[in-house]
C-alpha cells in the first residue's frame, strides 16, 4: 500500500483573467494504510480532488504523489489505484464474473489466477457463486455496489478511491455497506480515500476526516476531535446531526462573574453565568461580540437535568417534535431564536407545549462572529 501526498493542489476551470477555482491550493498527507474521508457540502471540491488523485481530472498546478512518486503526468491506468463510483459503472453486457475479472484480463493474468481472485473476493463480499453468472441489471443496488467493490479489490491496488459510493442506496443498505467497507479496510489494511457529503458516514468510517468548504481544507483530525473541538462555525455546524445551535451575544462582567448576554433588544435577553473554565478561556473577549454554540444533546428538559450538570435555564415553545425511536428531536422557539434539542425517547411533547430547558455550559463553544473562528 502507499501514502498519498497533495502539495499546493489547484483546479481552475476558468482562465488567467477569470479564474474559477474548484480546489484552492490544498496540502494534505494521507498516511499509508489510512482510511481518510473527505467530507463537505456539494460543490466544495472534494470529488474534484479525488478525481485529480485518480488522474481523471487534469491538475492546474501543484502535485499529487503516491508513495513519494509524482503522478501528475502518469496515466490513470498506471497509477495503481482503483476507484469505486457512485453509479457503480459496471459493464451492462458482462456477467458479474466478467466485470470483476475484466481488469485482470487486460493485464494478461493467467485464467486460473483470475478465477481464484474473483471467487475469493466474491466470498469475502458475500457475492454468491450463482450471482457471478448474472448481469448487473438483475441485481439490487446493494448487490451492484458489492460487485463494484469486488472489481476494485481483485486488482490489489496501492490506493482505493471511493466517490460517494453509497448515495444511491436505501437507508438500510447504506448502513450495511458502511460496515462492509470498514471491515474491508481492516482486512485489507489498504490506503482508502472516501468522499461523502454525509457527515454520519464520515464520523463512523474515517480514521481521520478532512472537512472541505469552498475548495479549501478547513480542518483535518480524528472524528471525535473534530466533533469536540471544531476550529470554526462552519465545522461546528456541519459535523453533528442535528447541527449545533448558535446564539449571538456578548460576554459581560456582572458582580465579578463572567456572564453571556444574548443580543436581543425586543424582549428579555437570555443571560447566564458561563462558569470558571469558560470564563478563563474567554477572558480576552469581555464586552465583545461572541457566538455561543451548544449542541442539541447538551440541551435538557429541566425535569431530567441532574444537579451535577452546570447549566442555565431557558423557556421555549415546541414547534415540532420528531420521534426518532431511540431519541426525540425537538424544534423549539424561545421567542428570540430557534433551538434544536435531542431528548430521551420516553419523553412525549406536544406542539406549542412550553418546556423549561437547561443547557450544559461545560460543553458550550464560543466563536468570533466576524471570522467564525473558535475562541
Amino acid at each position: 500500500m502507499a501514502s498519498v501526498t497533495l502539495q499546493n493542489l489547484v483546479k481552475n476551470y476558468g482562465d488567467a483573467k477569470r479564474p474559477l477555482l474548484a480546489v484552492k491550493g490544498i496540502n494534505l498527507e494521507i498516511r499509508d494504510r489510512e482510511f481518510m474521508v473527505f467530507v463537505g457540502p456539494s460543490g466544495c471540491g472534494k470529488s474534484t480532488t479525488l478525481r485529480m488523485i485518480a488522474g481523471l481530472e487534469d491538475i492546474s498546478s501543484g502535485h499529487v504523489l503516491i508513495e513519494g512518486r509524482k503522478m501528475n503526468d502518469v496515466l490513470p491506468k498506471d497509477r495503481d489505484i482503483a476507484m469505486v463510483f457512485q453509479n457503480y459503472a459496471l459493464y451492462p453486457h458482462m456477467s458479474v464474473y466478467d466485470n470483476m475479472a475484466f481488469a485482470l484480463k487486460l493485464r494478461h493474468f493467467p485464467a486460473a489466477d483470475i478465477r481464484q481472485r474473483v471467487l475469493s473476493t466474491a466470498a469475502t463480499l458475500g457475492i454468491e457463486e450463482e450471482q457471478l453468472k448474472r448481469l448487473p441489471r438483475t441485481l439490487s443496488g446493494g448487490q451492484r455496489q458489492r460487485v463494484a467493490l469486488g472489481r476494485a479489490i481483485v486488482r490489489s491496488p496501492k490506493v482505493f478511491l471511493f466517490d460517494e459510493p453509497l448515495s444511491n442506496l436505501d437507508a438500510k443498505a447504506r448502513v450495511s455497506m458502511r460496515a462492509e467497507i470498514a471491515k474491508l479496510h481492516d482486512r485489507l489494511q489498504a490506503t482508502m480515500i472516501y468522499v461523502t457529503h454525509d457527515q454520519v458516514e464520515a464520523m463512523t468510517m474515517g480514521e481521520r476526516i478532512c472537512v472541505m468548504n469552498e475548495g479549501e481544507i478547513v480542518q483535518v483530525d480524528e472524528p471525535m476531535a473534530i466533533y469536540n473541538h471544531p476550529v470554526n462555525m462552519f465545522v461546528a455546524g456541519f459535523i453533528g446531526s442535528p447541527p449545533m445551535n448558535f446564539i449571538h451575544g456578548h460576554i459581560a462582567t456582572v458582580e465579578g462573574r463572567a456572564r453571556f448576554v444574548e443580543d436581543n433588544e425586543d424582549m428579555d435577553a437570555l443571560r447566564f453565568d458561563i462558569g470558571e473554565r469558560l470564563s478563563l478561556r474567554t477572558e480576552a473577549w469581555r464586552d465583545r461580540p461572541v457566538v455561543l454554540g451548544i449542541r442539541p444533546e447538551d440541551i435538557y428538559d429541566h425535569r431530567r437535568c441532574t444537579a451535577s450538570q452546570p447549566s442555565s435555564g431557558q423557556y421555549a415553545r415546541v414547534e415540532i417534535s420528531e420521534p426518532m425511536g431511540s431519541e426525540t428531536y425537538l424544534y423549539l422557539n424561545t421567542g428570540a431564536h430557534p433551538l434544536v434539542a435531542r431528548m430521551a425517547s420516553n419523553d412525549r411533547y406536544q406542539t406549542n407545549e412550553q418546556v423549561h430547558l437547561r443547557m450544559d455550559l461545560a460543553k458550550a463553544h464560543f466563536f468570533d462572529p466576524e471570522s467564525g473562528l473558535a475562541i
